[in-house]
């Protein structure tokens, strides 16, 4: 099994595409790969444009800041460090062709709530295996 929290998005395309050959070369007929934690664009667009509330008490409505956070990343602004910058922005379609176009077969895709978060889904997470 292979399996990534909060990670994905924060490798470029091309990372990805390396990462998602390795991981394929790596693993066993019938072998995990698990993906969590990716945020979906839509889905945090449509909450930030409906005005939903927040999933957190830092952020109690899906403002600007929420919906910056959630689709480029935490960066430190003060050091111009880019701490933990995503690298693309990602949908459940998206992240199915990434990672089926590698030759994993999907076992389930879906939104999920964030542990310690409240509110709507927004974050991808995905189950696949090498046939």
């Amino acid at each position: 099994e292979i399996r990534m929290d909060a990670v994905y998005e924060h490798l470029y395309i091309t990372e990805r595409q390396r990462a998602l050959s390795e991981w394929f070369r790596c693993l066993r007929p019938g072998g995990k790969l698990i993906v969590n934690w990716i945020p979906d664009f839509e889905r945090a667009s449509e909450l930030y444009r409906v005005g939903a509330y927040g999933p957190t008490d830092e952020f109690p409505l899906w403002n600007i800041e929420m919906l910056e956070r959630v689709t480029n990343g935490v960066s430190d602004l003060f050091s111009g460090n880019p701490l933990q910058l995503h690298k693309g922005l990602f949908t459940p379609r998206t992240v199915r062709l990434e990672i089926e176009d590698a030759g994993f077969v999907i076992d389930r895709i879906g939104l999920v709530v964030y542990p310690g978060e409240r509110g709507a889904a927004y974050n991808i997470c995905v189950e696949a295996h090498k046939p």
